[in-house]
Formats: C-alpha cells, structure tokens, sequence
C-alpha cells in the first residue's frame, strides 16, 4: 500500500497541512541556530543538536519504512487515520503556537534563560511545565499517523519522546539554576509532558 501523503489528489491536502504545521518552526529552528552561534564551549545548549538532529533522522526513517514496508501499513479505515492524522497536526500545531505566544520573547528553540526571566504560569503553562514539547511529540505523531503504518508509527513512538525527555532534563537544570526556588516551586504545581502523569 502506496502512503497516502504520496497519492493525489490527498497529497495536497496532507502537504497543505503539513507546510501550515511546521512553518512556524522553521523560524525557531533559525532562531536557535543564531543563538547557538552566539555563545561559546560550555554555554551552548547540549541538548540542541540531538533534538535537531534525532528528530530529523527519526521523521526520515518514518517515511522511509512507510514506503519500504507497505505490508505493515494499516488496512483498516485508511482514509480516516489519514485525516485523523492531518486534524492531529493542526491541533498540535495550534498548541505549540499558544506556546510560542505565552512565552513571548522567552521561547528559544535553544535553552536560555535570563537571570531575571519570568516563571510563566499561565495558558496551557498552568497545567504543564514544557506543553510545547508535548505538543511537539504530537505534532509528529499525527504526521506518521497520516502514513497509515504501523512501522512507521512505532519508530515515532519509540524514538521521539526520549528526544524530548533529554531536553526537558538539560532545560530545567538551566532553569532550577538560574531561576531557583520560583522555579522549584512550579515544579511541585505541574507536570512535565502528561497531565498528573509525568
């Protein structure tokens, strides 16, 4: 089974969608490469070029196996996985945006923080510490799940959320450091990706 991103006329809606999802990530994505051109050895942020990276080959390998392994591809209701996938992108998409503008100046696609940068508690920060990263881990598994296969679905999966989890390590050091017993604080009210689950 050919993966429906790849068949017209469903491949317009599918990159419609994903160029929608994804364009505002290319700026952070810019954004972090300046800043971590800006600094030097230790300052820089150890968990960027994993994350970039990681998530680069993961999508790729995604694909990859969607076309590859067409017999491990979803046979039931295609087309509603289909577009369950794109709807999931748009949601996690609208998420991360919410994100972008309850942070303001301080969402980096870097870890930095200012000495006097502000513990953000509201929007969807009320509830979580990082839901732009789980939003991020959403936005692709509604892109593989567009795909219809479960190899691909399963490389996600798998391979994404430590991704997040290394930088959610490496940010919240940076931020108990620098921030101290405010952040501490937020850190007993919320947590981390799932709500009242980690």
């Amino acid at each position: 089974m050919f993966p429906l991103p790849f068949t017209w006329p469903l491949a317009l809606l599918f990159w419609a969608a994903f160029a929608w999802a994804f364009w505002p990530e290319f700026f952070v994505l810019r954004k972090a490469r300046r800043a971590q051109r800006r600094v030097e050895g230790d300052a820089r942020d150890p968990s960027y070029g994993p994350l970039v990276i990681g998530q680069q080959i993961v999508v790729f390998s995604a694909v990859l196996a969607a076309a590859k392994f067409p017999r491990l591809g979803m046979r039931d209701h295609r087309a509603t996985v289909f577009l369950a996938g794109i709807l999931v992108m748009i949601v996690a998409s609208l998420l991360r945006r919410h994100c972008f503008r309850m942070l303001g100046r301080d969402f980096q696609g870097a870890v930095t923080v200012r000495p006097d940068q502000p513990v953000v508690e509201r929007g969807a920060y009320r509830i979580l510490r990082h839901p732009s990263y789980s939003a991020a881990i959403v936005l692709h598994v509604g892109f593989v799940l567009a795909f219809t296969n479960w190899a691909s679905l399963a490389i996600v999966l798998l391979f994404v959320p430590p991704l997040f989890v290394y930088r959610i390590g490496v940010e919240e050091r940076a931020l108990q450091q620098r921030l101290g017993n405010a952040y501490a604080s937020y850190m007993t009210r919320t947590s981390r990706l799932i709500p009242g689950v980690w």
